[in-house]
Parts: C-alpha cells; structure tokens; sequence
C-alpha cells in the first residue's frame, strides 16, 4: 500500500512541476514586477486552481489509502486540509501546520474562483499565490517525503 501510494504521490508532484512549468515565461514576467494583463490574470488563476486541485488530490489519495476515505458534506475541503496535519493510528501527520497555513490560501483562492466571474480578479490578492506557488510546492515535496518514509 505504501509503495502505491508513494508512487501515485511522485506522479501527483510531476503533474504539479508540469502545470507550473506550463506557465514559466508568464511566472517569470510577473516575478520580475510586471503586472499581467487581465487575460493573463485569469490563466494564472486557473493554474491556482488547478495546482489546488492537484494538492487535494494528493491528500484525497491519501484519505482513502490510509484513512479509510475522504471526510463528507459541505466542508469536507476544509476537514480534508486540517486531517492531514493530524497523526492517526494508520499514520502520521502528512504537513505541518506551516504547510497547512500556506496551502489554506490556495484553499481559500479555489473557493473564490470557482464562484467568481473574471472580472471580479484582483491581482494584487493573487500575486503572493502566484508567486509562492513553485517555493510551496518545493516544500510541500519535502514534507511528503518525509511522510513516506513514515
């Protein structure tokens, strides 16, 4: 089980290195200070969105792994992110509570976009997830390794 789910987590990280490759000249031009254009405000919010969604995934795998499923009804994102900095008798914590924080934005963000039209972006709100998105997923790697190795 714990081979499985390690590789299905390498695969999940790849995907996540791949989606934020997928958009490095924009992540460079915006690292550099330039503010994107309203167009590419939105394509860097859908990256948010799904670098979210790749991170959910990851900790759903490990939910019905180890867990024995996923957490159900109408905050089960948010019982999701908080279970995972919470050791159980199958494991022990996936994050710490600084990666719970950190990824809590993007959490956050998600939510936001799915229910939001694309004018209603703002990219000063969203510049420090763009951002930060590379530096947590290097960290988020890190405390998943460690995990593994449990």
């Amino acid at each position: 089980m714990w081979d499985k789910l390690g590789k299905q987590i390498t695969v999940n990280c790849e995907e996540l290195s791949l989606l934020l490759d997928s958009v490095g000249s924009l992540f460079n031009d915006v690292s550099s200070g330039r503010e994107p254009t309203p167009t590419e405000t939105f394509a860097l919010a859908s990256v948010l969105n799904s670098f979210y969604n790749g991170v959910e995934n990851i900790f759903k795998r490990i939910a019905v792994l180890i867990d024995g499923g996923c957490p159900r009804g109408g905050s089960w994102h948010t019982e999701l992110i908080s279970s995972m900095v919470k050791p159980t008798s199958g494991r022990s914590a996936v994050i710490s509570e600084d990666m719970l924080q950190r990824l809590k934005g993007y959490m956050d963000f998600r939510h936001f976009y799915v229910h939001a039209y694309t004018y209603e972006l703002d990219w000063d709100l969203m510049a420090p997830l763009v951002l930060g998105c590379k530096e947590t997923l290097h960290l988020l790697e890190a405390e998943l390794n460690e995990f593994l190795k449990h």
